[in-house]
């Protein structure tokens, strides 16, 4: 009897972590702090720009550095950052 209720504890408390957690593939926000205001063009291999989701209520923009290949957050309200999308989106059209 009480491997049956142990059991029926342990079946709902999945259920309720499983109901909980995000839908998004990403989950929270990448970017803890607002980010650098500006990277020097030629240090950047590769831009990232992540919309808002469920999960994070901002547009980040992640740029990986030549070399290491170092992610670093963009200030997504930062000139540099507002190029970079536009950029990115004529690219794309």
């Amino acid at each position: 009897m009480k491997s049956l209720i142990r059991l029926s504890l342990l079946l709902l408390l999945a259920a309720v972590l499983v109901q909980g957690m995000p839908t998004s593939s990403r989950g929270r926000c990448l970017c803890v702090t607002a980010g650098a205001p500006s990277i020097h063009p030629k240090h950047i291999a590769k831009v990232e720009i992540y919309g808002q989701s469920s999960s994070c209520q901002q547009i980040e923009v992640i740029v990986t550095l030549k070399g290491k290949g170092q992610r670093k957050c963009l200030n997504s309200k930062s000139k540099q950052a507002a190029r970079l999308i536009q950029k990115l989106l004529k690219r794309s059209k």
